[in-house]
């Protein structure tokens, strides 16, 4: 059966007394647990739009902080997939926002007693146009498990806490990509973009982009021709070069870490796992 023949199904469906199901769309049940929120809206999204986030602020009270966990990955934004203005206007209200970049789930968790577990991201097709699935939960224990997931997956040693200087930085690398007009997908397309990660935005955007350690390690990088790399293949590769560059640095291989994080914080590389494997995310 395709989708478009399927009949209009109610939003709410109760399957257990503190569980219902979410089909369809979920926009008004989303916004009325925003409006009652009194403390926190804990979100772990991949894609996030303006807009949404927006409405959020508008709705939410004041005494209710944002604290969001995303995918940063420079193509995201590129693509418009995702929106860096949507992170700044989090920040701007005083919320948190963390990167977390093999992030694939939606959670929303609401004053940390009920949550929403969603096929949908933070933007207009996930919350209202496409057809989503999902369960909303109010049961404090079971709100509490997914609450505890949720503190664990923002501490994890591959999440990283996003600064305004990090969307500032991604931002004028997209501004400088040499083209027309601005790359804008229709939403369906964007929803179903997840797997493309690489940014294609070439690499004179970044280059001129970046200065200092930053732009010495990318060219390290740049230079090693495999699109996956370790920590221990830069050391033993690039360390002496750098080392006769800083002469008067005692800490090259802390220098090399630090900027590798910096990196990964503004969606150019991905940090695979806690062995020091990473990803190349442009080409």
């Amino acid at each position: 059966m395709q989708l478009e023949s399927l009949p209009l199904i109610n939003s709410f469906s109760k399957i257990h007394p503190m569980i219902t199901l979410l089909k369809n769309p979920i926009e008004t049940t989303f916004f009325d647990l925003v409006k009652s929120c009194n403390s926190s809206i804990k979100i772990a999204c991949p894609f996030v739009k303006e807009h949404i986030i927006s409405a959020i602020i508008k709705q939410k009270q004041a005494s209710t902080t944002i604290q969001l966990i995303t995918s940063f990955k420079l193509m995201n934004y590129y693509l418009n997939v995702s929106d860096l203005s949507a992170l700044s206007l989090i920040l701007r209200n005083n919320g948190i926002v963390k990167n977390h970049q093999r992030l694939h789930c939606k959670i929303y968790i609401f004053d940390d007693q009920k949550a929403i577990i969603s096929s949908g991201n933070l933007t207009s097709g996930g919350i209202k146009n496409n057809y989503e699935y999902g369960l909303l939960i109010d049961d404090k224990t079971m709100a509490g498990a997914i609450l505890c997931d949720y503190n664990t997956l923002s501490n994890h040693e591959l999440t990283s806490q996003i600064l305004q200087k990090d969307i500032t930085t991604a931002e004028r690398i997209i501004s400088r990509v040499p083209r027309n007009e601005p790359i804008t997908l229709a939403e369906p397309i964007l929803e179903h973009s997840e797997e493309i990660d690489i940014f294609t935005g070439g690499l004179s955007s970044i280059r001129d982009t970046l200065s200092g350690w930053s732009l010495d390690v990318f060219d390290c990088l740049i230079r090693i021709q495999a699109n996956t790399f370790t920590l221990t293949h830069v050391h033993e590769t690039f360390t002496d070069e750098l080392k006769r560059k800083y002469p008067n640095n005692n800490t090259i291989d802390a220098s090399i870490r630090h900027n590798l994080q910096r990196l990964r914080d503004i969606g150019l590389i991905e940090f695979v796992d806690n062995r020091g494997n990473y990803r190349k995310l442009w080409e």
